[in-house]
């Protein structure tokens, strides 16, 4: 056979050629005698060379790994269902928003995922976009996820998912909510979740754990924190512990708790009231049971104490004055009255006058006899009088006599008698 040249060979095409019978001809360099270095090679296994075991591909930049075709390939997102790459292309092409950006569309949104594998065998994170329907609206969500669709069992999946059209039946929202669910598929749980109404625009959004519940509406301005069961709840500053509401705020500092528009206090313990307030305790339903009045430059106040088993309960006096006096009063002509029996046994009732001068005085006594008298004029005893070492007055009866012997006796009669 007389030697030809390569560009005299008849040509082969790639569909004529049998990848597995037909071979080329290879120099092998690795041998040492020229006689032993012409060999022959399948297009197969030339393939397989270039593709599967030479890290022929080396991306740009500091740090850059060579890989093989192989492993490039592998890498690859899926990038959709199309009849032939030019009708690919052409999509591309199309796809312009409306600052004139090219766009680059993934998928069909039919649950396709593009995953990046992580160290933990059949573990990945992966982005997907994919829809529902609830109520007849289908709801396009897109959202990332570690062991998406519980992937491995052995995992948990944590997901973040944007809900584009979420119809419950009655609203109809946008959302974006942090989701669990346990290795075993039987535990779920939903950390947080931010909603807007695509009717009337209005947002909320809640944050829940197991020790607290925290929401907010948000453009109303609500804000509610709910701990669970018996849990307390404190919020740090960094001189105090402070609640702000609007334009008034309740600040804690050691022992003290201040309530009111300006509450920075310090050095008293106890409820701090600021000028102007009145404090009321009401029902649910807004009725009054209590007030607490500010009065200005306040020194003395009253107090209440409880009692020991068989003492009484004391309403007192305190405050910076050696003596201070306790006034009770009431509305319109009301009358003030000392009860007794849980308030069902009325005792003494003082009536009110209009404008009086004159008044009625109790006095103790610490080894005397204890005195009724008046702040002025005489003491006037309008119904018949009973005195428990005299007897009852008779009707006739008109004088209070003092014997030889210091008894005391009533009668009709006068001092002669």
């Amino acid at each position: 056979m007389a030697n030809k040249k390569i560009s005299e060979l008849s040509a082969l095409t790639s569909a004529a050629a049998d990848v597995d019978a037909d071979y080329l001809p290879i120099v092998d360099v690795s041998e040492a005698a020229a006689a032993d270095r012409n060999k022959r090679m399948t297009l197969t296994e030339l393939a397989k060379a270039v593709v599967q075991e030479s890290a022929v591909l080396l991306q740009s930049g500091i740090g850059a790994v060579a890989e093989t075709v192989e492993d490039a390939l592998r890498r690859m997102v899926f990038s959709g269902q199309y009849s032939s790459s030019a009708n690919f292309n052409t999509a591309q092409a199309s796809l312009t928003d409306t600052a004139g950006v090219k766009a680059l569309r993934l998928g069909t949104g039919t649950n396709e995922l593009l995953e990046f594998p992580t160290q933990v065998a059949n573990v990945s994170f992966g982005f997907a976009a994919s829809a529902a329907t609830f109520n007849g609206q289908v709801d396009p969500t897109w959202g990332w996820a570690y062991n998406p669709l519980r992937a491995n069992t052995s995992e948990p999946e944590l997901s973040q998912n944007i809900e584009g059209h979420y119809y419950d039946g009655a609203n109809r929202w946008m959302e974006s909510n942090l989701d669990y669910i346990s290795s075993d598929g039987l535990t779920t749980a939903r950390f947080s979740a931010f909603r807007v109404s695509r009717t009337t625009h209005l947002a909320d959004w809640v944050w829940s754990g197991a020790t607290f519940n925290l929401s907010a509406a948000i453009n109303s301005g609500g804000f509610t924190f709910t701990p669970r069961s018996d849990r307390s709840f404190s919020m740090s500053y960094p001189t105090a512990d402070i609640f702000a509401f609007g334009g008034s705020a309740i600040q804690a500092t050691g022992n003290t708790w201040a309530i009111g528009p300006n509450a920075a206090v310090s050095g008293v313990t106890g409820l701090i009231m600021t000028t102007g307030c009145v404090y009321s305790f009401t029902t649910d339903s807004g009725g009054v049971l209590f007030q607490v009045v500010n009065t200005a430059s306040a020194s003395n106040y009253v107090r209440v104490n409880a009692g020991a088993a068989g003492g009484p309960v004391v309403l007192g006096a305190q405050g910076g004055d050696t003596t201070i006096n306790i006034g009770l009063y009431s509305k319109g002509t009301g009358y003030i009255a000392l009860l007794s029996h849980q308030g069902n046994a009325e005792q003494v009732r003082i009536l009110g006058t209009a404008s009086p001068t004159r008044y009625i005085t109790l006095t103790g006594s610490n080894g005397g006899n204890p005195t009724i008298g008046t702040s002025a004029g005489r003491l006037n005893v309008s119904s018949a009088l009973t005195l428990a070492s005299l007897g009852a007055f008779a009707a006739s009866d008109k004088y209070l006599i003092v014997d030889s012997s210091g008894n005391v006796h009533v009668s009709a009669l006068g001092p002669a008698s």
